[in-house]
């Protein structure tokens, strides 16, 4: 489908554009608050016509959670991986000996954002004004708001989703979980979850990094959770904890950051979903 035609999609599933301002009225709505401190996971394409796109997203969730709240989205890179890893499509071994010497390291001011399926909002996100990164050569995090710096401070290479990572402030903060038109299988919160069980096998992951004025490939042992989150995910919304609204077209769901992990915790130590 060509982009006029995905343009003309939108204007017909549209009723009324969303705007800042109509954002931030459904956000409250749906439960957000002034002070929350929120992680993220979005599609824009899901919200329907939206004047001003990605920055006007940012911009109604920064407005509504207020100078005392904070915004937080994951900032992966997953192209900083071996080549050799590479899928979807991999590729030709005759090239992994050029990209190996050729990539870019990880640098946290300058490397974009890099996940498929991920947005297009966690990269402007990234780039807007304030907002502060955590220093994981894969899966960084990004943060803007009252406590941006002391969420993103700590990010130890592995586990990478443990609690010396973001995720891990986010668990002892307080925070909550937004879904903006994505389901649970978007929910990083989870990985938390894996990684407290302690249960799962660990395999090894390379990364490259700039150490001591140099590039680096770094090799770690990292967990091997879950194929996918949509069950558990599932099976903790059956509890009645999520709530769940629309903005714009979207369908959300608005939820606590601790009281997930720790009943993913429970779920998988009782399914054992490796």
């Amino acid at each position: 489908m060509k982009a006029n035609d995905n343009a003309k999609l939108r204007f017909e599933e549209t009723k009324t554009p969303n705007t800042v301002d109509s954002m931030c009225m459904e956000l409250s709505t749906l439960g957000v608050s002034k002070g929350d401190v929120l992680i993220v996971h979005s599609s824009l394409s899901s919200l329907g016509e939206v004047i001003g796109r990605q920055e006007a997203v940012v911009r109604a969730l920064l407005k509504t959670v207020g100078a005392e709240g904070t915004i937080v989205m994951p900032a992966f890179t997953w192209e900083n991986d071996d080549p050799a890893n590479y899928e979807n499509p991999p590729i030709p071994e005759k090239w992994h000996g050029i990209f190996r010497e050729n990539m870019l390291p990880f640098d946290k001011n300058t490397t974009p954002v890099f996940v498929a399926g991920i947005g297009v909002i966690p990269e402007y996100f990234r780039t807007y004004l304030g907002t502060v990164r955590s220093d994981h050569p894969y899966v960084s995090f990004t943060a803007n708001g009252k406590f941006a710096q002391q969420i993103v401070e700590k990010h130890v290479l592995t586990p990478s989703h443990g609690m010396d990572t973001p995720l891990g402030a986010l668990y002892n903060i307080g925070a909550k979980i937004l879904l903006i038109g994505v389901g649970y299988e978007n929910c990083t919160a989870f990985h938390l979850s894996e990684a407290l069980t302690g249960i799962f096998p660990k395999t090894a992951e390379r990364y490259l990094i700039t150490e001591s004025g140099g590039r680096v490939w770094k090799t770690v042992e990292d967990y091997d959770g879950v194929d996918s989150f949509h069950s558990l995910g599932s099976a903790y919304e059956r509890c009645g904890c999520v709530t769940t609204g629309r903005v714009g077209l979207a369908a959300c769901k608005l939820f606590g950051f601790k009281t997930a992990v720790d009943f993913g915790v429970d779920w998988i130590m009782k399914n054992n979903k490796k």
